[in-house]
């Protein structure tokens, strides 16, 4: 029995799949997410930029290109792969801890562990220096909608857009160039002319960016 007992602890052990299972931590999440159907929540759905196609399918696609995005190899077009995947990634190591999930996708983490209650002593322990040096530059205490007017002087502005700006705290004291804006716009190749840069721009010809700067 002793024998028995031995070769049954060993098996669980070195199985392969044991960091899936429902014996660990990650495993227990994973579950817990699948009975909660989280991954068909309307902000994970935001968070990974999801939409719905019209054509009655229930397919998914995320309108974000750039690959490094996702977690999953089919996480563009599964939020329920992405997310598994995700939940996988928190437990990863790296020798960069800003290379962790947990410091690359923030808003994930923080949203996962608010629906799954994640005990945050049983996760690695991880020091997102960079995030963390954004944030005390940054200093954002609250969000502003600003529409800049039409200005026929900068292409970029010709047809007005809009912007987020990231305002520090007790940003009435203080002017608007101590803040930040977040910028979805054109990433325009430099040695593009006004002609290329007006056909480009009206036919979709550019790739879009998230930018983050000072106002000023």
């Amino acid at each position: 029995m002793k024998f028995k007992f031995l070769i049954s602890t060993l098996f669980l052990i070195c199985s392969p799949n044991l960091q899936a299972s429902k014996y660990t931590y990650m495993g227990q999440l994973q579950e817990l997410a699948e009975e909660k159907d989280l991954w068909n929540k309307g902000e994970w759905l935001q968070l990974l930029h999801y939409r719905q196609s019209s054509d009655g399918t229930g397919v998914y696609e995320s309108a974000v290109d750039d690959a490094t995005f996702f977690l999953s190899d089919q996480g563009k077009s599964s939020p329920k792969k992405e997310l598994k995947e995700t939940l996988t990634a928190f437990f990863k190591r790296h020798e960069d801890d800003n290379e962790q999930a947990m410091c690359r996708f923030v808003g994930r983490f923080r949203w996962l562990s608010n629906q799954l209650n994640i005990n945050q002593k049983r996760m690695p322990v991880v020091d997102c220096t960079l995030y963390e040096e954004w944030r005390e530059q940054v200093q954002a205490e609250k969000v502003t909608l600003v529409f800049p007017a039409y200005y026929l002087n900068s292409p970029s502005s010709m047809f007005g857009h809009t912007l987020l700006r990231l305002d520090p705290k007790d940003s009435d004291e203080w002017p608007d160039w101590l803040s930040y804006a977040v910028n979805f716009g054109a990433n325009v190749a430099s040695s593009d002319n006004s002609i290329m840069y007006a056909y480009k721009g009206l036919m979709g010809g550019y790739p879009g960016a998230v930018y983050c700067y000072p106002v000023l």
